[in-house]
């Protein structure tokens, strides 16, 4: 009886940057795979749960979960490392990029009125159950509702700017490199 390549199932939510990277990565690399919206399959976002895993997006080689890093993934897909990419632009250019955004951000929130914070937001449309809870066993949802949406886009403005603060000798991926994780602390 021939091989048959085991099956690649991607799990992936509406609205999550890291999905849209892996998905991709997959695609630019060839990959054949089920995309799974566990929005819409209650079933799939369960067995990622009793796979142990807490956050999307995830991979499914046959039966075995695979990390989604890119080094991870070529390994269990038998890859050769991706060609080197183009250069990201100057920092300034990246925090300049990240100021645009966190802008509008606070243009979009200030036209938000009161009365709609908590509204659902259309990507919670199938909405069916959490894929990450606080601390607290409340169901985490940074794109539940409008007023959580921009709080959640200006969360990654800030990721940003500390991601191109990465390289100036004092921080190491936005945290000081003395361990404080103050990334404001001056050196």
């Amino acid at each position: 009886m021939p091989d048959v390549d085991p099956e690649i199932v991607f799990y992936w939510v509406p609205g999550c940057a890291n999905c849209t990277r892996l998905k991709g990565y997959l695609t630019r690399r060839g990959v054949a795979y089920r995309a799974v919206n566990v929005q819409a399959e209650p079933a799939a976002l369960e067995a990622i749960a009793g796979a142990g895993l807490r956050a999307l997006p995830a991979l499914r080689v046959g039966e075995r979960w695979v990390p989604t890093e890119e080094a991870d993934i070529n390994t269990a897909l038998g890859l050769a490392a991706e060609a080197e990419r183009p250069p990201l632009p100057p920092p300034a250019e990246l925090i300049e990029r990240c100021g645009r955004m966190l802008d509008l951000a606070s243009t979009l929130a200030t036209q938000l009125p009161p009365e709609h914070f908590d509204d659902p937001t259309p990507t919670m449309a199938d909405f069916v159950s959490a894929g990450r809870f606080m601390a607290d066993g409340q169901p985490y949802l940074p794109h539940g509702t409008s007023k959580s949406l921009v709080h959640h886009i200006a969360q990654h403005g800030e990721k940003a700017i500390r991601l191109v603060r990465a390289s100036d000798g004092i921080h190491e991926l936005g945290f000081a490199i003395d361990g404080t994780g103050d990334y404001t602390k001056s050196h």
